[in-house]
């Protein structure tokens, strides 16, 4: 007996686009990739501190564990439902608050400082 040949299963074999990190905080990672990817954070030792699914519009927040200090390298992937992993992104955390403004004069309507 010869049996129909069934068709075959499209794979997928393209790694996602490196994800793009918009906010770096010592607490969390900000930032989109594609839609529905893991997106791993690792530290400078290449631990994973943390881990989030983008959305159907490609953003993510991951939470990071522990948090890490003002000054520290992470490395960003995201990895595909196929398990395909993309580029590394690397950004570094911001986590100092910017100086307070200077007042140099204020009116009822406007401020002026630096």
């Amino acid at each position: 007996m010869i049996y129909p040949r069934l068709p075959s299963r499209a794979t997928d074999g393209l790694a996602p686009i490196a994800p793009a990190v918009s906010t770096a905080s010592g607490s969390t990672v900000i930032g989109t990739a594609e839609f529905g990817s893991t997106v791993t954070v690792t530290d400078s030792n290449g631990d994973v501190i943390g881990t989030a699914t983008a959305d159907s519009d490609g953003n993510y927040s991951v939470t990071l564990s522990p948090a890490q200090s003002d000054g520290s390298t992470l490395t960003v992937t995201a990895t595909d439902a196929s398990g395909n992993e993309s580029d590394q992104t690397t950004t570094t955390v911001d986590a100092s608050a910017p100086d307070a403004p200077i007042v140099s004069t204020a009116s009822a309507d406007t401020v002026t400082g630096t």
